[in-house]
């Protein structure tokens, strides 16, 4: 994994209901390419590393 990977997968790893994205519709490449970080040894979705309140899509 790269820098470049890392500091793309945090912006890109929250749940639709958030971001209002569906990737793995609307950029399957992108969708897919998060999966092979996901499945990384030592991984944690965002919300696993970040305490806090989740966000909602005001949309």
């Amino acid at each position: 994994m790269s820098i470049a990977d890392i500091s793309m997968c945090a912006y890109l790893s929250y749940p639709a209901e958030e971001t209002g994205y569906e990737l793995p519709q609307s950029h399957p490449a992108t969708w897919a390419w998060l999966q092979r970080i996901a499945n990384a040894p030592g991984w944690l979705p965002p919300y696993e590393l970040l305490p806090g309140q989740r966000f909602r899509n005001p949309v």
